[in-house]
């Protein structure tokens, strides 16, 4: 039992749907493979600010960054470190 989602629009879920995804990975064993993607992924990065989508952070091992944002900032001329949860 695997979802495998490409870049998803997660406006489209409803919070109730957010909090089953969650407990399902968490508590049932389902998988979930999320390949971030340029249009969407900023839903998550700004879902600390939105509580909403919150459940869904906890499950990824890592914190998707705003693209946006990201797009505006200076190109860094360090190394920057990997954090992994």
């Amino acid at each position: 039992d695997l979802i495998v989602c490409f870049d998803p629009d997660w406006s489209e879920l409803s919070e109730e749907q957010v909090k089953n995804l969650q407990s399902w990975v968490d508590n049932l064993g389902g998988g979930l493979i999320y390949v971030a993607g340029p249009l969407h992924t900023f839903q998550l990065a700004r879902a600390a600010d939105d509580g909403r989508l919150r459940p869904l952070l906890d499950v990824l091992p890592v914190l998707p960054d705003d693209i946006i944002l990201l797009k505006t900032r200076p190109i860094p001329r360090t190394p920057r470190r990997l954090l992994l949860k």
